[in-house]
């Protein structure tokens, strides 16, 4: 039996159907005399005609929207996986990006993925216009309207977004203001873009459903309405607007005039757009307008693949050739020099032939006036390292050093961001090789470049490369510290992409200090980045995931994503990625206690990052690597490696624990252990074995020395330190180890 004072929900599902105004004015009343245990369950398609202020005001009402109970990415990826369609993460986001959330429009999707065929066909050209949501929304939703409302959504459908003064010229209705209100409270795809109520714009997917009934109903009306947009934004100074509109009514020549107005303000931060705008142009019309039709060539050469990109250099070229005649020697010359900036640029990028690159970025800047803003073009290397991810080098330092160098010297008299891109790289070379300082000055120099130009491509890079120096150079807690100021700069600047894998630098440093609920509260909210289908962007963020597994002890789920990276950086022929996959990969091994796999693929790793000096990529394990690397250097002298990976030699091995060793050292001293100053090199190699656990019986096999002169060593060290014995020295040591590396 239900007691007066048990919780009783009373769920009214449907309320929109309720028109009569004695209901609402029931419900209202009953709900502000309600007991304290009753609570209603209102569950409606518009906003319910009930005091709802009044209610929120008394913190009586919790509201859900759409925006609450759209989909984030990890139920996107729950929710296909429980409807058994195993589709890419990389395809779920592109569904969640069309749907915007929108869980019908989800389910409906799904529909068709269950029929078959090609589901990246499908999920790419996913539109209203797609039949299972075409049907919903005509049926649930445009149907229902009245035939005002109707004719007011399909013409004002062409704008992307929309107030009333807009939409009374567009559609020709008056007092669109209330019909705004009125779309809004019916909860009718309409999205609020602002807190005053004054610009709106409908659903994506609601969007192609209306304007294909505008094209079918009323074709003849599409490219005026177009104009009449065009022409208001343009009276409102909204440029950028009344360029898309006219170019989407078909209205070249008045799109062209406004895009060499606005040209020096687009190129760098919107390059995009504007490729998107020049793209739509007939390429005669772009001929008369030589500046404009050289951008578009540039920007193909950064877009497209090399098929695609080299018969329009050669067009360029004979369009210089041909046009060459008529344009004075200023104009010829600066024309020559953005062919240089499209050939430096494929150089590297399709061609990877960076002496080319360094030649005709010398070429380019001797040949243009001061006025030129083509290389603002804020270029996105798509990942968080310059240097991994750049064409041509892909992790390798040696020939970075020499490319970076020559580039900065061309360079760095202007602000742009590839210029702030060739700073970082340089600094990502220095950091590798240990040439902190080096490596400081050249990310600074980056970072001052992105802010200055706004650019969350550049900013990113030199502040996670900056806040590992600070790691190593003052403390962790200094490098999370300036990273989340930065991050914070990226979203506050709509960079969200960039300041996630900011978020996951922080997580590197602050992995081993985390509870099991952090690391699997981290897992879950990112693990739809691991996928069969991972772009190079997501590496970064992919990796940082594994050693999360690894953390949470997952290691049959990280060594399988660890061997699928593998395949995909070898065929990339990521040669960092290469390294970092094969360390941790060992130390996988090393955690599972398979020490002879261990070793093994370690020596791999070093083998592969002898020839070009890697350092960082292993000092910054700390402890766990500096074991493994002992093993590695006894292992070496005693002739035991793998002949397949024989080839790290002794010295690389040798400098690279001398560096360990020396961190280790200065780890110590940072946290003032009483003597460290005092002990002798052959003290201090003792002691860095000692804090790897090793016995006193293969300290003096590793050192060529007897066990009694070990002991003696220890008691020394002992004295020095003012330890009782070797548990506390070792404990004294881990912390400062621990301290250096975290």
């Amino acid at each position: 039996m239900r007691h007066f004072h048990d919780r009783l929900v009373i769920v009214l599902d449907d309320y929109h159907v309720l028109q009569s105004a004695s209901i609402h004015e029931s419900v209202a009343y009953f709900i502000k005399r309600m007991p304290e245990h009753i609570r209603f369950l209102i569950i409606s398609r518009t906003e319910p005609p009930l005091p709802l202020p009044q209610l929120a005001a008394r913190n009586g009402l919790l509201r859900l929207d759409t925006v609450d109970l759209n989909f984030t990415m990890g139920e996107c990826k729950a929710f296909y996986r429980m409807m058994k369609l195993d589709l890419p993460a990389i395809y779920i986001e592109q569904l969640l990006q069309r749907t915007e959330g929108w869980i019908t429009g989800m389910k409906l999707a799904a529909l068709s993925l269950e029929r078959g065929g090609d589901y990246r066909r499908l999920i790419r050209t996913l539109t209203g216009n797609h039949r299972y949501l075409a049907d919903y929304m005509f049926q649930e939703v445009f149907r229902l309207q009245t035939d005002s409302v109707q004719s007011f959504l399909k013409r004002t459908s062409v704008l992307n977004r929309f107030c009333a003064p807009l939409c009374e010229l567009v559609s020709g209705t008056a007092d669109c203001q209330q019909m705004l209100q009125q779309l809004e409270l019916s909860n009718l795809f309409l999205i609020s873009l602002d807190e005053t109520r004054q610009w709106y714009r409908y659903h994506y997917l609601f969007t192609d459903f209306l304007q294909r009934l505008l094209r079918q109903e009323e074709p003849d009306l599409w490219s005026e309405l177009h104009y009449r947009a065009a022409r208001w934004f343009e009276e409102q100074a909204y440029t950028v607007e009344a360029i898309e509109h006219y170019l989407a009514g078909n209205h070249q020549l008045q799109a062209v005039r406004l895009i060499e107005e606005v040209l020096p303000e687009v190129i760098g931060g919107r390059w995009e757009t504007l490729h998107r705008w020049l793209s739509a142009m007939p390429e005669e019309l772009l001929e008369e307008r030589p500046d404009l039709y050289f951008t578009l060539v540039f920007f193909i050469t950064i877009k497209e693949d090399w098929r695609s990109v080299q018969p329009k250099i050669a067009g360029a070229e004979r369009f210089f050739e041909s046009r060459q005649p008529f344009w004075s020697a200023e104009e010829a010359s600066k024309y020559a020099g953005y062919l240089h900036l499209i050939k430096s640029y494929a150089a590297v990028d399709h061609l990877s032939d960076l002496d080319a690159a360094v030649a005709h970025s010398r070429e380019y800047f001797r040949s243009i006036p001061n006025s030129v803003l083509l290389h603002h073009v804020d270029i996105d290397t798509g990942d968080i390292s310059i240097l991994r991810a750049f064409t041509g080098i892909q992790g390798k330092l040696r020939r970075a050093e020499t490319f970076f160098a020559e580039m900065i010297e061309i360079w760095q008299h202007t602000f742009s961001p590839f210029t702030g891109i060739f700073y970082i790289g340089l600094g990502e070379v220095m950091y590798e090789w240990n040439r902190i300082e080096e490596a400081e000055k050249a990310a600074w120099r980056g970072y001052e470049i992105g802010k200055q130009q706004n650019s969350g491509k550049v900013i990113a890079p030199a502040a996670v490369l900056l806040s590992k120096i600070y790691a190593i150079r003052y403390s962790t807690d200094q490098a999370i510290a300036f990273l989340q100021k930065t991050i914070d700069l990226l979203q506050n600047s709509q960079f969200h992409f960039w300041a996630d894998i900011g978020e996951a630098q922080i997580l590197r440093f602050r992995l081993d200090r985390m509870s099991t609920a952090e690391r699997q509260a981290w897992w879950e909210q990112w693990s739809w980045i691991l996928d069969e289908e991972i772009p190079s962007a997501h590496l970064f963020q992919a990796l940082s995931l594994i050693r999360v597994l690894i953390a949470l002890e997952q290691w049959d789920e990280a060594a399988y994503w660890l061997a699928h990276l593998q395949r995909l950086a070898e065929q990339q022929g990521r040669l960092g990625e290469q390294i970092e996959i094969l360390m941790l990969y060992g130390l996988l091994n090393k955690k599972r206690k398979q020490m002879k796999q261990a070793v093994s693929i370690m020596s791999e790793a070093l083998s592969l990052a002898e020839p070009d000096g890697y350092l960082r990529t292993f000092l910054d394990e700390g402890g766990a690597v500096a074991e493994l690397l002992q093993i590695c250097v006894h292992d070496k002298k005693e002739n035991r490696l793998p002949a397949a990976h024989a080839a790290p030699s002794l010295g690389y091995l040798a400098h690279l624990n001398e560096t360990f060793r020396n961190e280790f050292l200065a780890a110590a001293c940072s946290l003032g252990i009483a003597g460290i100053e005092l002990l002798t090199d052959k003290e201090r190699e003792v002691l860095h074995l000692l804090a790897e656990g090793v016995s006193n019986r293969q300290i003096a096999q590793h050192m060529h020395i007897s066990v009694g002169t070990v002991k003696t060593h220890l008691h020394r060290i002992y004295d020095k330190l003012q330890v009782k014995g070797r548990w506390e020295a070792i404990e004294q040591v881990r912390r400062a180890w621990t301290a250096g590396n975290k």
